[in-house]
């Protein structure tokens, strides 16, 4: 795999150990919001992740909150040495969550 698409599953593995699905999400269909995360070199958060699109029902509305809580949670996050000198390449991201992923 490309280098982005290793380290966005690596980033994916950390942020499902942190998610905690709300209540009427296993019944009832959310949209994925889309998360906006920066990243210091560290694997910090860079700033405060915020929701970049999200569905317009409450279900939605809570997938994408707790989405935005399992980032941070899990800061930092653990990125391997190998992807330190492509820094400028991943420390801005757009993720599509997938709740039915988790």
């Amino acid at each position: 795999p490309s280098m982005r698409g290793a380290l966005a599953g690596i980033f994916r593995e950390q942020i499902e150990r942190c998610y905690m699905p709300p209540p009427g999400t296993a019944t009832t269909p959310a949209e994925m919001p889309v998360l906006d995360v920066r990243f210091n070199v560290d694997g910090s958060l860079a700033t405060e992740p915020r929701i970049q699109r999200a569905g317009s029902k409450p279900i939605d509305r809570a997938v994408a909150d707790a989405a935005l809580r399992a980032v941070r949670r899990c800061a930092p996050y653990r990125v391997p040495a190998r992807f330190a000198p492509f820094y400028e390449d991943w420390k801005y991201w757009l993720i599509e969550f997938d709740p039915a992923q988790t």
